[in-house]
């Protein structure tokens, strides 16, 4: 089954303060910063996750909490421009061919 583990100190005395039922939250636990900001209470380095299937979100880290949610959403932008222009590109010669009348 996917989990987690912590490899440092600082998510082994997080773990240790938590209760067994919030346990599988940790990882995605936000605190909010003195002015303000959501920040992660542990980052990416605190802890390794052991998923046994890989895919596209699991190498690019766009699942669950761990890594940057900017990244993820300019990669994801990114995709979907190359997936509009592609189809932009096909389209056209598809409509030209088929869609003018030939005089």
């Amino acid at each position: 089954p996917n989990s987690w583990r912590c490899i440092t100190e600082t998510c082994e005395s997080l773990v240790n303060l938590t209760l067994p039922d919030d346990l599988y939250k940790l990882p995605c636990a936000t605190r909010k910063t003195p002015d303000g900001r959501a920040e992660y209470v542990l980052q990416p380095s605190d802890y390794e996750w052991n998923i046994t299937r890989t895919s596209f979100s699991v190498d690019f880290h766009l699942f669950s909490c761990e890594g940057s949610e900017t990244g993820a959403k300019t990669l994801l932008s990114s995709i979907y421009f190359v997936g509009a222009l592609v189809a932009n590109l096909v389209g056209t010669s598809i409509y030209d061919n088929i869609g003018r009348k030939r005089s």
